[in-house]
């Protein structure tokens, strides 16, 4: 009576410690670099790093999370939406740079050709200093193109984790597999990389037989950096179930995860107003080969037979950066294709357009177009290659057809109000059950950590 028995009072005191520590530990300090500025969300990169920082300082207080990018702030972007703290890493110049990717890359065959284009021995110092200041508790690189910042000298107190996106070595070797069974196609392999390229040399590198070799030797040597940084790094995050597996079996590690993109920008969804109109939607970076070789197709084997088969079709392409070629070929499709740049508020469009398009040929990684169809609610006709690591049914969540000649019956279909309609709800019931901000926010404590 009244005496607290030993086990309890083991358990009372092991508490009466925690909470002691607890109010003596230092807050946790998280760095971030990355080569791209998160803002305007208009690349898939972006959204997921945006997502990251809004977690990270969403748990770890803003003060305590620091932005590094290369570079300057992107021209016309004049504040900041960071919800952390930002610096700036200068970069060396050009001939450098370029003259260091010829050694390690060209000549030595050791660093991947981005990595080195993107190394910076001011960039480094600057880190160095930043992580001296902060010495921070987690280190967070942004893709392969940081991990030369982050691998030397890594405390070991410091977590360490690289974010990959998707493996890049498969993706190059699918973009040079798709040149070759398409003989068509205009290869821009540089794509949004090209900005950090001298003008003289981004014209150099547009010849296809060129692009080729060079893509065939980023492919090999990256496929061996995405093995071996996998004894250097703590974690490695991958956006695609499927390539994180391909990479633990080709590594034979145990520390490669898949992540998914924190979506709280998906925030005014209005409801579906949808009553039979065949109005269909492109959403994609066109300056991504991938994307705009893909738009290609679906305007020369798609569209004139859906126009045939429906006269009031009309395409409405939302992305940055259309070259004068899809300009010119959609203008033969007269007022059935039209541009619309980029969009800042999507939801009137999900809203009432019949369907989203995803004709991708190729590519790797986890599609945002079909989270963003999920979301919104707009049914989807995309081939395999777009849904991918997405656990979409097909006549469920989405309709999948990887014939784009084939795409006219489902687009056809989806005119069909009540069977929209159906796809509509079945594909927002995958998104809140995988894709939700409280379901990666939780999964994201499990990743980074949690208060």
């Amino acid at each position: 009576m009244g005496i607290t028995s030993a086990p309890e009072s083991a358990l009372v005191e092991r508490d009466r410690l925690e909470r002691a520590r607890g109010a003596n530990r230092s807050p946790t300090k998280v760095l971030v670099a990355s080569s791209s500025f998160p803002y305007p969300l208009d690349i898939g990169r972006k959204v997921v790093i945006s997502g990251f920082l809004d977690y990270l300082a969403g748990t770890f207080g803003a003060a305590n999370v620091t932005f590094a990018y290369l570079g300057d702030r992107p021209a016309g972007n004049t504040h900041s939406p960071l919800p952390c703290q930002s610096v700036s890493l200068p970069l060396d110049g050009a001939g450098p740079r370029l003259g260091r990717t010829f050694w390690h890359s060209l000549v030595r065959r050791r660093y991947a050709l981005q990595e080195m284009v993107l190394y910076s021995r001011r960039a480094e110092e600057r880190l160095r200093e930043l992580e001296r200041a902060l010495r921070p508790d987690i280190v967070i690189g942004d893709t392969i193109r940081m991990a030369r910042y982050f691998e030397p000298d890594t405390s070991p107190t410091t977590r360490s984790i690289l974010y990959l996106d998707d493996l890049y070595s498969l993706r190059y070797r699918r973009m040079i597999d798709t040149t070759r069974a398409h003989p068509d196609m205009v290869l821009d392999a540089i794509g949004t990389f090209g900005r950090f390229l001298p003008a003289g040399l981004r014209r150099a590198t547009r010849g296809r037989e060129l692009q080729q070799a060079l893509l065939g030797l980023e492919s090999r040597l990256l496929e061996r950096r995405e093995i071996e940084l996998t004894e250097r790094f703590d974690h490695l995050l991958l956006l695609n179930r499927e390539e994180t597996t391909r990479l633990a079996q080709r590594s034979g590690a145990g520390n490669i995860g898949t992540v998914k993109p924190l979506l709280r920008w998906h925030r005014d969804r209005l409801p579906r107003r949808f009553h039979g109109e065949p109005t269909y939607l492109f959403l994609g970076n066109l300056h991504y080969p991938a994307n705009a070789y893909s738009l290609s197709l679906f305007m020369a084997r798609t569209m004139p037979q859906l126009i045939k088969a429906e006269p009031r079709a009309k395409l409405l392409v939302v992305g940055r950066h259309r070259g004068t070629g899809l300009a010119e070929q959609a203008s033969s499709l007269g007022s059935h294709v039209e541009f619309l740049d980029f969009v800042e508020d999507l939801a009137p469009l999900m809203a009432t357009a019949a369907a989203m398009v995803i004709p991708l040929v190729y590519g790797s990684g986890l599609k945002m177009k079909a989270l963003d169809a999920l979301y919104y609610g707009i049914p989807m006709v995309s081939t395999e290659c777009g849904v991918d690591s997405i656990p979409v049914m097909h006549d469920h969540d989405a309709l999948i057809e990887n014939e784009l000649s084939e795409f006219v019956s489902p687009l056809l279909r989806l005119l069909d109000p009540s069977l929209n309609d159906r796809i509509s709800e079945a594909s927002q019931r995958l998104y809140a059950r995988e894709f939700s901000p409280e379901v990666v926010w939780r999964e994201y404590g499990d990743i980074f950590g949690s208060a």
